[in-house]
């Protein structure tokens, strides 16, 4: 990946020291190391990994920096190695010159040939004769503690570093990063998504991730009550299988309705998995709702337009979006007036520099306009049920933000809904006491937060959490949605499950992208169960 710019930053210090900037740290890792003992490619870093036991694990290790991540070796049998196999966040500590620094993130291992063999010349510049061997490097020496060869490549992408300056300025900071979108060639690809936000009854939550892992809706009926704070990864019942590439789930008149880009369908499943493909659009359908009469809206990836449905089952432009910006829209939602707001990225993710982005309406009779600028990464939208507020999760600033909505769907008082420390809201959905949940991808959970930022529940998952929904008569159900294709460097999408997918080399956002590519991408829809939060009005 290329190198980030923080999207957060916090003064730690306690003496008055202003914060440091990231271009500090960066620089010397950019540089190199300044010690001689080491080989020019390489800096001295202490990893520092979890025991499936839960004891943490600490070894040191010589890391290159590439591209704004770290690269490191271990062989297979090392307990770095498995630790990493069972539990791949894990830390980076190390001192550069006048500033130590401690990284937070997560590391895959890298088996694609081309990022072997710009790392096997980056250890050769430094001094080790490294060479790519299969998928992964051998060498005719390494350190005691990599094992024997061959070693295996990981890449280490991180999300937080703290700096502590050991020299003058002094001072004392930490930088958040955007979350995880990205991992080694072996298949750690996070990718992004939307939010289902309606429907009433019993709880549910769908929670979307990009891991390179099945699809899945999954079903738990293990959480009771309201005011739990934690509970675990659910246990999983597969309702349907076969998809590319999910995103958008809704509950409408009692089934649940996504989008699969790859097979650029509309998709409609019930809880037998039961399933219909409910319509078919010529590019990527991003995001889905509903006007007040019915009629499905559908974000059109490619093209930059709002598609309507009509009752015939003929598609026809609502809104064309191409004036307002040429970035990536995302996420939809539609109020009791029929007003649409949808918000664009702003910027060309991933491998665009941030930009802010914007809120759009898009009135019933089609007009659209900005309404909302100065966003940092729209994301998941709702309305309240009386038709005053508008909530906007903003991922890279950490926060939910609402503004207060005209009767003409201009919005107006932009304030903080709640402050998130450093969590990164993706979709986001509404219950019927006014409590906000929101997936965090870089956290692995769905938290439930009530407006001012007290976190009432979190509910942990094995993997990056993108989107979560309330639906009707669904027995008290929580799902949870994750799924598995890789993007190319187009960002085009991979087609149905059954096509072929390539290995995953460039992270795409989901809201920015189709793809295609080689190799099967399987699919699984499953649903998992929580009760008592219901949803702030009916599906529809």
């Amino acid at each position: 990946m290329t190198d980030r710019a923080p999207v957060g930053v916090t003064n730690l210090d306690r003496y008055g020291f202003p914060a440091l900037p990231w271009s500090r740290p960066r620089d010397l890792l950019v540089a190199g190391p300044p010690q001689p003992d080491v080989p020019g490619g390489e800096t001295f870093v202490t990893l520092g990994t979890c025991r499936p036991a839960g004891r943490p694990h600490a070894a040191g290790i010589g890391a290159c920096w590439l591209d704004g991540d770290f690269y490191f070796t271990s062989g297979p049998g090392t307990r770095k190695s498995r630790n990493l196999a069972a539990t791949p966040a894990c830390t980076m500590s190390l001192r550069l010159e006048g500033i130590d620094l401690v990284l937070e993130g997560e590391a895959a291992r890298v088996v694609d040939p081309a990022t072997l063999a710009r790392v096997a010349a980056l250890y050769r510049e430094g001094g080790w004769p490294a060479e790519v061997a299969g998928d992964a490097l051998t060498a005719p020496f390494s350190a005691p503690s990599a094992g024997p060869p061959p070693w295996q490549l990981y890449r280490f992408t991180f999300h937080t570093a703290f700096g502590v300056a050991t020299a003058e300025p002094y001072g004392a900071t930490r930088w958040r990063f955007r979350p995880l979108m990205g991992g080694g060639g072996a298949g750690r690809c996070h990718v992004g998504s939307e939010l289902a936000h309606r429907g009433d009854g019993q709880y549910r939550t769908i929670g979307v991730g990009r891991a390179c892992l099945p699809t899945t809706i999954a079903e738990e009926r293990t959480m009771n009550g309201p005011d739990r704070k934690e509970s675990s990864v659910p246990e999983l019942r597969t309702l349907m299988t076969g998809l590319a590439l999910v995103e958008s789930p809704r509950w409408h008149d009692g089934r649940l309705w996504f989008s699969d880009w790859g097979a650029h369908e509309v998709i409609a499943v019930d809880l037998d998995g039961g399933s219909e493909v409910v319509v078919r659009v010529p590019t990527a359908p991003f995001c889905i709702d509903w006007l007040p009469d019915g009629r499905l809206l559908i974000v059109s990836g490619g093209d930059g337009r709002v598609l309507r449905r009509e009752p015939d089952g003929s598609l026809v432009t609502h809104a064309d979006l191409t004036g307002l910006s040429g970035h990536p829209w995302n996420d939809i939602v539609v109020d009791g007036r029929g007003n649409a707001y949808i918000g664009n990225i702003g910027f060309d993710f991933p491998v665009g520099e941030f930009r802010p982005g914007i809120v759009a309406l898009v009135t019933p009779d089609g007009a659209a306009r900005p309404v909302a600028d100065g966003t940092a990464f729209a994301n998941g939208l709702v309305v309240t049920p009386d038709n005053s507020t508008l909530i906007l999760a903003e991922s890279y600033a950490s926060r939910l933000t609402a503004f207060d909505i005209a009767a003409d769907g201009s919005l107006s008082n932009r304030r903080v809904w709640a402050d998130l420390a450093g969590g990164t809201p993706d979709g986001i959905c509404l219950d019927a006491e006014g409590a906000v949940w929101y997936g965090d991808p870089g956290a692995k959970s769905c938290v439930r937060v009530r407006e001012g930022g007290e976190v009432l529940r979190t509910i942990a998952l094995d993997r990056g959490c993108f989107a979560c929904a309330l639906g009707a008569r669904t027995g008290g159900r929580c799902s949870c949605w994750r799924t598995s294709c890789p993007i190319s460097p187009t960002g085009r999408a991979a087609g149905r499950a059954r096509a072929r997918c390539s290995p995953p080399r460039r992270p795409h956002r989901a809201s920015a992208g189709r793809r295609r590519g080689r190799g099967r991408c399987p699919g699984t829809i499953r649903v998992v169960g929580a009760r008592r939060h219901h949803a702030h009005r009916r599906d529809r």
